[in-house]
């Protein structure tokens, strides 16, 4: 398993603050949070592609650190999970959004940089 100490989310390319049509990959190059961490970790496209968490994707499954899935990663932590919820609320300021985002991934040793 490939360990990513620090990755970048592209405000651009940013899903968010979508909770009803959230994925981890939209056919328009769109991610969420947990979209750009699996790039970070080499997870495929086509993997993430309209899927709606990490225990739904095998090819994340595959490259995702222990603290993302249990129970034979068949479910998403509560981790992971809080993370879907943070990204995909719609009525949460970006600013918050942010410094939430970080904070959890900063709980688990790694840095995320946001840009553009």
């Amino acid at each position: 398993m490939k360990t990513v100490k620090e990755f970048t989310i592209k405000r651009s390319k940013w899903l968010r603050g979508d909770d009803l049509n959230s994925c981890l990959l939209k056919k328009n190059g769109h991610k969420c949070c947990l979209g750009f961490y699996g790039q970070a970790l080499g997870v495929s496209n086509a993997a993430m592609r309209d899927v709606g968490s990490p225990c739904e994707s095998d090819g994340y499954k595959e490259k995702a650190p222990e603290w993302m899935l249990h129970l034979g990663n068949k479910l998403d932590s509560t981790i992971t999970e809080k993370l879907m919820r943070i990204n995909d609320e719609y009525c949460l300021p970006q600013a918050q959004r942010e410094k939430d985002i970080a904070k959890i991934f900063k709980e688990q040793g790694v840095k995320v940089k946001f840009v553009d």
